[in-house]
């Protein structure tokens, strides 16, 4: 068995340590040469348990098979004490502590899984203050691809690194990668603002090792955690997860600090990021010296193009 695989395997068993006890005791039972390929664990009261395995979804039956047909007759059933199960343990039985997530739709695990839920918004002076009645649970594996980066790592000599990818593609894996890249063996100042804490896992104040040598800004909004690394931090280089529309300014003031940038972008191909306002703003910034579009969902944190911003048709 190859050290990938195990490290595979050790992943998807850590992200199932928070579903219902009924469920886990069949999940770990899974051959390991299937988990080192399931990427998502979709739980959903009264529907059947769902993999996302190399981007297709497939039913888990009660042989410990994947079927591709929702209407098999051994499909494994998730039940609402399930749900009610997995949620109380990704809280830690204590959903207090973890309102601010919950209202943005997500819980990140220890390990960088992120657990999406689904069920009745709460509405409070026209935001989201809670959700409830819980009805679906989508935990994402998180998983690392040691030495994804080394062909685009180089780029950082030349401007900042938009990465574009779908959802699934490994661009959380390829910013952690580069985190590790840049701190450890260029020996840049790296700060990682890690608003969504996927990309060091931050757990008792230490981050996951394969992120490397960073200040890790953990759960700070991408606005204050620009404000607070040039501020603080002097960093060379800052890494961010998704920055939108709203985040640009901030970007800007760490232009005019002298920062480089690394951040990702939802979008497949150069065409779609084109029909995109978040895209095309940020890349009005002059940030970024190349985009590097991720192959696809079916193969994680496999570069598929990188382009220069000069060779780029704006038009």
């Amino acid at each position: 068995m190859d050290k990938l695989t195990l490290d595979f395997e050790k992943s998807f068993d850590n992200a199932c340590c928070a579903v219902s006890q009924r469920l886990r005791r069949r999940l770990i039972t899974i051959k390991r040469d299937k988990k080192k390929d399931i990427q998502e664990i979709r739980l959903r009261a009264g529907r059947p348990l769902m993999f996302t395995i190399r981007g297709e979804n497939y039913y888990f039956l009660d042989n410990g098979e994947f079927s591709d047909d929702i209407n098999s007759n051994r499909a494994v059933i998730v039940t609402a004490e399930d749900i009610s199960e997995t949620f109380k343990n990704l809280c830690n039985h204590s959903v207090y502590s973890h309102r601010q997530e919950i209202k943005r739709g997500y819980i990140t695990l220890n390990g960088g899984h992120r657990a999406g839920i689904t069920g009745s918004a709460v509405w409070e002076n026209d935001s989201i203050s809670n959700v409830k009645n819980i009805s679906g649970i989508n935990i994402r594996v998180a998983s690392s691809h040691r030495g994804c980066s080394e062909n685009i790592k180089t780029l950082i000599e030349s401007g900042g690194i938009l990465i574009c990818g779908e959802p699934c593609s490994g661009k959380t894996t390829m910013l952690r990668d580069l985190a590790y890249e840049l701190s450890v063996n260029k020996r840049l100042r790296v700060t990682v603002v890690d608003s969504r804490g996927e990309i060091c896992s931050v757990s008792g104040g230490i981050p996951r090792e394969d992120s490397g040598c960073c200040d890790v800004l953990d759960g700070y909004p991408v606005k204050y955690g620009v404000e607070q690394a040039v501020r603080c931090l002097s960093p060379q280089v800052i890494i961010c997860d998704e920055l939108g529309e709203e985040d640009v300014d901030s970007l800007r003031h760490g232009l005019n600090s002298g920062v480089t940038f690394i951040t990702t972008v939802h979008c497949k191909n150069p065409t779609q990021l084109k029909k995109r306002s978040q895209g095309i703003k940020l890349l009005e910034t002059g940030a970024f010296s190349h985009m590097v579009f991720l192959k696809s969902c079916k193969e994680a944190g496999i570069i598929g193009e990188v382009i220069k911003l000069g060779e780029y048709p704006h038009g």
